[in-house]
């Protein structure tokens, strides 16, 4: 009966072992890169129709302020509002890191809608966080023929480090 008894301990322990290590780098860590405050430094506009085509390319004046404090503990709060002040906001919740992408689940938002869960690239050779390019689309007035459209369009955001 002793001799199951060791043989038992020794194979639960053996499994501990192999369970506890995991090649996948997940960081909800109190320190590490992203453990801060980040505020916005720029964006790029791109894939514009033929007609708005100068307008493509990056956008660093007019930013307003958008700030992403993450905290150790595995949450975050952002801050935003529009250069002239007109529309602010803010948003709780709560991030995970996986090798270099960052999801954020939000839990509250100043407009009380429920958001779905949305990521960021941590690029870490240049020290910025990302949205990644997505297509979204406004209304802008035609240079061409004068008039008012709608348009689509990709937008990156990009934010730096404070401290």
């Amino acid at each position: 009966m002793k001799r199951y008894t060791a043989i038992l301990l020794f194979t639960l322990s053996i499994i501990g072992l192999l369970t506890a290590c995991s090649k996948e780098e997940t960081n909800v860590a109190s320190s590490g890169p992203i453990v801060g405050q980040w505020d916005i430094n720029r964006y790029t506009i791109s894939d514009l129709p033929t007609s708005y085509s100068t307008l493509n390319g990056t956008v660093n004046t007019n930013l307003g302020i958008d700030t992403y404090t993450f905290r150790g503990d595995a949450t975050y709060s952002e801050t935003y509002s529009s250069y002239d002040g007109s529309s602010k906001g803010s948003e709780d919740g709560n991030w995970v890191r996986t090798d270099s992408i960052l999801v954020l689940t939000p839990t509250a938002t100043s407009s009380g809608k429920t958001l779905a869960p949305y990521k960021f690239k941590y690029i870490s050779d240049r020290g910025e966080l990302s949205t990644g390019k997505f297509q979204t689309s406004g209304i802008a007035i035609n240079p061409t023929t004068n008039k008012e459209e709608t348009i689509s369009y990709s937008l990156e955001f990009f934010y730096l480090k404070r401290y």
